[in-house]
């Protein structure tokens, strides 16, 4: 599959709300260990946060390298 440099820009934004998502879910998670709450469920999300963090920082590395062979194959 081709790529265009918009796809990698918005590639590097998933991953970047990925971030965001995980912040906010561990800061969440401290909050529920500290009014003596149960975290399981909060624990489990945070666990699919970062597997989605990890297929979208893939697919944007995928992305990237794609772009770069692109390059490559152009300058030769």
């Amino acid at each position: 599959m081709a790529y265009s440099s918009k796809d990698l820009e918005l590639s590097r934004r998933r991953v970047a709300e990925d971030r965001k998502h995980i912040a906010a879910q561990e800061a969440h998670i401290a909050g529920v260990l500290l009014r003596g709450e149960p975290s399981s469920l909060a624990t489990e999300q945070l666990v699919d946060f970062n597997q989605q963090l990890r297929a979208d920082t893939f697919e944007c590395d995928l992305i990237a390298a794609a772009l770069r062979a692109d390059r490559a194959h152009l300058e030769d």
